[in-house]
């Protein structure tokens, strides 16, 4: 008998995960069919999601004129990490949710008002996030020193030299590391980046300086 796999996808949620709760859209699902030695049908199934959340699928086995085949219902639940975005962050589709500063802070302050929200000081991964930085926020923020520049997750301060994210990374191998012509240039003054509005380039910077920022929350 000819069986099709006709899927209904619907996301549980529990009362507590409802509040503040983000789950991916993206679910990609993998069927193979196969009749054993005694005549039986046999599904096999893998799920793919790329960030967790409280998923339930049925999938219901149903033969080329759309009568159920022995009204075999397979029901899966599984459960992973959601993403918890905190009040003020927005999503950048693609990219992941993000805060604009409404104030000027030192590199530091930056980083740990981030860390904070459970987020990281934010930085780019691409040219098209870069870009997306640099046009999509506004940097003129009470208190900033540059109203066209926003710091930037990355510094040497661990390393003289060696620029890394805030997670860790080496910046050269993050996906984005244009930097403005000479730069950096800063030596052991100026040991945090930030980035420039008006041509989305990276510049070392004194960190103790009040610039503008952009906390991230992967997606």
């Amino acid at each position: 008998m000819l069986l099709v796999a006709l899927l209904l996808v619907t996301v549980v949620k529990s009362e507590e995960a409802q509040e503040n709760c983000v789950n991916s859209k993206s679910v990609s699902l993998s069927l193979s069919h196969q009749t054993n030695g005694s005549g039986h049908s046999i599904l096999n199934g893998q799920l793919e999601q790329p960030a967790e959340a409280a998923w339930q699928l049925e999938v219901a086995l149903r033969d080329a004129c759309g009568a159920t085949a022995r009204s075999q219902v397979l029901t899966f639940g599984l459960t992973g990490p959601s993403v918890r975005v905190p009040p003020g962050y927005a999503l950048r589709e693609g990219f992941g949710f993000f805060r604009a500063a409404t104030h000027a802070l030192s590199w530091t302050a930056a980083r740990d008002a981030c860390a904070r929200d459970g987020a990281a000081l934010a930085f780019a991964q691409s040219q098209e996030e870069a870009h997306m930085l640099a046009t999509q926020f506004k940097f003129e923020v009470p208190g900033s020193n540059y109203t066209t520049c926003a710091w930037y997750g990355a510094s040497d301060l661990a390393e003289e030299g060696k620029f890394v994210t805030v997670t860790g990374l080496n910046l050269n191998e993050t996906g984005y590391a244009n930097y403005y012509p000479g730069q950096p240039a800063g030596k052991t003054v100026e040991n945090c980046i930030f980035i420039n509005q008006n041509a989305g380039l990276l510049h070392d910077g004194l960190c103790s300086a009040p610039l503008a920022y952009i906390c991230k929350l992967p997606l």
